[in-house]
């Protein structure tokens, strides 16, 4: 798990950026990106590491309609653009993917269970993945 008392939560965005366009994390996900289905195996892969909590991103008023998974650290939602604000991943999803969300609330397992179907077996190696290289950027040169 990092410690992120001593993250740079810029420079880790700036880093897990570049890893959303790695080929092994593609090959993990089978030719599926972090935003093009597979962000649920992607936060619950950075639950792991990080210990947040699994939040959905929903359209939608009393007929809420599902779109994306991020993990809320502390005051920050995680995806594979990083940390962002709430404000900032609204902001982005209404200009980069013309999606606006009307509000983020916790994802309880069951569920994700019940609505999704997901490969504990793609969680583990995103983990492994992230694991290996977070592991490289927080070692000194």
């Amino acid at each position: 798990m990092t410690t992120l008392a001593r993250v740079d939560y810029a420079g880790l965005t700036r880093q897990i950026k570049v890893l959303a366009n790695r080929s092994e994390l593609l090959h993990i996900l089978e030719d599926s990106g972090p935003f093009d289905g597979q962000c649920l195996v992607c936060a619950m892969a950075f639950q792991r590491i990080f210990n947040g909590t699994l939040y959905g991103c929903y359209t939608g008023g009393d007929d809420e309609h599902w779109e994306h998974s991020v993990v809320r650290v502390e005051d920050y939602y995680l995806d594979f653009d990083g940390f962002s604000t709430r404000n900032e991943l609204f902001n982005r999803w209404r200009h980069a993917e013309n999606c606006v969300f009307t509000h983020v609330r916790p994802t309880p397992y069951r569920e994700i269970q019940q609505l999704f179907d997901y490969s504990p077996a793609k969680v583990d190696g995103v983990t492994w993945f992230l694991r290996k290289e977070l592991r490289r950027i927080e070692e000194p040169t």
